[in-house]
């Protein structure tokens, strides 16, 4: 883990920050994630702007990342942060699987814009504010969906396809 720079609560940031064979587990503690993680991350974040409109890069990549149910080989994420809109440049996650003789690589993948307005659960914040997302889907397994929402007990079969998402967080 390496950081540098500053940031003036009253003006400019300037800042960078690397991680580099870091836990998952010890980031999802820290994030408040009730679940055991297991993994490796790295990534870099570059900040500058403003404490009122930050400019944010990111990047962060994760190896041999597990959650209850859930094994993923790897994921990965490019996002840029500039005048309140996350532009979700590229976020993917891939995992291998060995059927018989045959190995196959799952992947789901997600790009877009999501402006920070329509995360806001105020109501007066969000409102006209949208959200433009799509989720990719290219030979992947269903049986990742248990890991992901406690409201599907099982899944299981391979599926190809796109979910696009728009609106804010209380459309």
């Amino acid at each position: 883990f390496a950081a540098k720079g500053s940031i003036n609560l009253k003006n400019d940031i300037k800042a960078e920050v690397s991680l580099n064979d870091i836990d998952t587990g010890m980031l999802a503690g820290i994030g408040g994630l009730a679940m055991p993680v297991s993994g490796k991350i790295n990534g870099a974040l570059q900040c500058g702007g403003t404490i009122d409109n930050p400019v944010v890069d990111m990047s962060v990549e994760a190896f041999d990342t597990s959650i209850p149910q859930v094994k993923i080989d790897k994921a990965y994420t490019m996002l840029h942060l500039e005048d309140n809109i996350i532009h979700i440049e590229d976020m993917a996650m891939e995992k291998k699987v060995i059927l018989g003789e045959t190995e196959a690589t799952y992947r789901g993948s997600v790009k877009g814009t999501v402006p920070l307005s329509a995360l806001s659960e105020d109501e007066n914040v969000s409102r006209g504010s949208s959200m433009d997302v799509t989720l990719y889907v290219e030979d992947a397994d269903l049986s990742l969906l248990p890991g992901m929402s406690p409201a599907i007990e099982w899944a299981f079969g391979e599926t190809d396809g796109q979910v696009h998402i728009s609106g804010n967080i209380l459309e």
